[in-house]
């Protein structure tokens, strides 16, 4: 029998945790918003600067001449005719771009609130906070099903019965959703050394499960989303992670020098990736890439086999 203390203490612990969880939300709200508010500032920025450039002689000439430099030697033009035929060229692809810009800022300030996204993200956070407590606290022996995280870091994690709450709201789960643990993607870098292989799946914010079979692909994934989203544009092209001389994305599949990407894979709207780096950078490189545009990596989860 179900006393009235008993209720009064559910009760009481049921507004404890509705308050946090309201905190959680907020949370993720500011952080959502203020990326969009970090790329609206850059574009207002880019879009200032551009418009500067184009509306002074001397200052394109300097950039055209910065340009033809850093080209190679066999792409450089050998006579006036081609070095106007090329400034052309080169000076409509700023045009292009400073478009592309005011199109994209357009875009961002006119950008209804997700809530649904805001929801999905703190939820994930939230159970990911619970599944922690709960295996601090020793009630998650081998018996249990609902959710697991992996124990010892020095080996292969075991494979519980988990998927991510948010899965039921969206398209079904992978048939084989039932053989591996999912990881958010800022969990999975640094425990790549305890799983090699391949993953089975990945989910997006908004809920949708991409079927994978290679590591690439969850860096695949990643841009495409980027992409469908508007935050990764052709002009953000070419794309450098870190110091690397080589580009990650480009409007081709060459490296800015005019040398073949390694392992190129085709993106959305035209764009390509250099795929070609090993299985635990891969990983690591979706994470920086999505920090790279303000997007938590924590909102992305990979099923591991």
């Amino acid at each position: 029998m179900v006393t009235q203390t008993q209720f009064e203490i559910d009760d009481d612990l049921a507004n404890r945790l509705s308050v946090l969880f309201r905190e959680l939300l907020e949370a993720e709200r500011r952080s959502i918003a203020g990326a969009d508010d970090e790329r609206r500032n850059k574009l207002r920025l880019d879009v200032a600067r551009r418009k500067a450039e184009l509306g002074n002689d001397r200052e394109l000439e300097t950039l055209f001449s910065k340009h033809i430099a850093a080209l190679p030697e066999s792409e450089r033009p050998e006579n006036r005719i081609q070095e106007g035929r090329m400034i052309a060229d080169w000076e409509g692809n700023l045009r292009s771009e400073l478009a592309g810009w005011q199109a994209e800022l357009a875009e961002l300030e006119n950008r209804p609130v997700d809530n649904a996204a805001i929801f999905n993200s703190a939820q994930s956070k939230a159970l990911h906070l619970l599944r922690r407590s709960a295996q601090s606290a020793g009630l998650m022996g081998d018996n249990y099903r609902a959710g697991d995280v992996p124990a010892e870091r020095n080996r292969r994690p075991r494979t519980p019965n988990f998927v991510p709450r948010t899965l039921l709201n969206h398209q079904p789960a992978p048939a084989d959703n039932n053989s591996g643990e999912w990881l958010s993607l800022s969990e999975l870098y640094p425990n790549m050394s305890d799983n090699p292989y391949p993953p089975n799946a990945m989910q997006c914010p908004d809920g949708t499960v991409k079927t994978l079979g290679r590591w690439y692909e969850v860096l695949t994934t990643v841009a495409n989303w980027l992409i469908q989203e508007k935050r990764l544009l052709p002009h953000d092209c070419p794309l450098h992670m870190g110091r690397s001389k080589r580009c990650l994305i480009n409007t081709t599949p060459h490296y800015p020098d005019g040398r073949k990407m390694r392992f190129s894979r085709n993106l959305a709207n035209g764009m390509f990736m250099d795929a070609g780096y090993s299985s635990k950078d891969l990983p690591r490189l979706g994470r920086e890439l999505l920090e790279k545009f303000g997007v938590d990596p924590a909102r992305f989860y990979v099923q591991l086999r």
